[in-house]
């Protein structure tokens, strides 16, 4: 046990320590591809900012992931989780090439500007790929030990699932330091969810993870001096619904989707608030295109909840920012602590309290 908390502070350090050291670098290619976010009347920031942060994210996690396969081969690291196995599975080679597509996507949007269809054709492309790698949401255990087996409807499920959390991520990235704040608690939580079922070993991936999310929040916490961008933002929100996938105990819906789903609640109630509002925006000012949003489900707007907290708590984005951090982390507490109870009551109390 003592060798697998050194692994994963040495994965995580590593993680952290490259993104800071290639934050640099990709400020330096957005300057050289134009790929800078301007201020305009929806973004939050009074100067211009690249958005190229999740090539420093990825490259520090690509470190991370480098050092592992180092330590297993030159320094005969011992790991339960089996990754031996997992370096020699073409199924985990796969799993690779479906993030390296997802993160390939938000690239060529940060730089090129896709067009919409092109961008959700890639995601769905990368989605798929997981999913033909055996990264399936087989199936979920609802409160009360019911279990609920998908069968082939596990593939589109699974595809729905991914393209969900790729773009969620990408909506709630509006003030600094948010996305990549919401995604550490998230992954910390999922971390978390495995150590309480006994499965501790299997959390290395997620230390890296987090590393290069705090690596990154050094440049992205107010005043930001680097932001996500789609590379980013999307590479984040595909890993946090991919880790659980790869490691997810067997029938435990709280460690497979509870508790990611939980972690990210804030993200998930503000998409679908987005959709709901820009449905009735619709409908009710479908002439009158001079509004916010013209009527359009896919416009964008300024009404997100991180919006609406930053104008409540007057523009203060530190402050805003910590509203939403506390939520998450309430929900993450909410999930954790249903894990601890068995009885049927319990868990579905704690369920409530989430959505209430």
């Amino acid at each position: 046990m003592a060798q697998y908390w050194v692994q994963s502070i040495i994965l995580l350090a590593v993680a952290c320590i490259v993104t800071m050291l290639c934050v640099p670098f990709s400020s330096w290619l957005a300057a050289k591809t134009g790929a800078i976010d301007h201020p305009s009347a929806r973004r939050v920031n009074t100067a211009p900012i690249p958005r190229l942060g999740g090539v420093a994210m990825f490259l520090g996690m690509v470190a991370a992931l480098l050092v592992l396969a180092l330590g297993i081969f030159a320094f005969g690291w011992e790991t339960p989780f089996g990754y031996h196995e997992l370096l020699n599975d073409v199924s985990y080679f796969w799993l690779g090439v479906s993030v390296l597509i997802i993160f390939l996507v938000g690239l060529f949007d940060d730089i090129r500007s896709l067009n919409p269809k092109v961008k959700f054709a890639g995601q769905v492309l990368a989605a798929c790929v997981a999913a033909g790698a055996g990264l399936l949401l087989v199936g979920i255990q609802v409160p009360g030990h019911v279990y609920v087996n998908f069968g082939l409807w596990a593939y589109p499920i699974t595809v729905v699932y991914l393209v969900a959390f790729a773009n969620i991520i990408n909506l709630i990235d509006g003030l600094d330091g948010l996305a990549s704040g919401i995604a550490l608690i998230a992954t910390l939580g999922m971390a978390g969810s495995l150590i309480f079922v006994g499965k501790p070993d299997q959390t290395l991936f997620h230390f890296a993870f987090a590393g290069a999310l705090v690596g990154f929040l050094r440049y992205n916490y107010n005043p930001a001096s680097v932001f996500l961008g789609d590379s980013g933002s999307m590479l984040i929100g595909f890993l946090v619904a991919t880790l659980p996938l790869a490691t997810q105990a067997p029938n435990s819906f709280l460690v497979s989707v509870g508790v990611p789903m939980l972690a990210m609640g804030v993200p998930i109630f503000d998409t679908a608030l987005a959709i709901v509002r820009r449905s009735l925006r619709r409908i009710i000012l479908r002439r009158d295109k001079s509004q916010a949003g013209g009527g359009d489900v896919m416009t964008a707007d300024s009404d997100h909840l991180h919006h609406r907290i930053l104008r409540a708590a007057k523009l203060n984005q530190r402050r805003a920012a910590w509203v939403l951090y506390l939520t998450a982390s309430f929900f993450v507490v909410v999930g954790l602590c249903g894990m601890l109870f068995e009885s049927k009551a319990a868990g579905l109390w704690l369920f409530a309290v989430a959505a209430a």
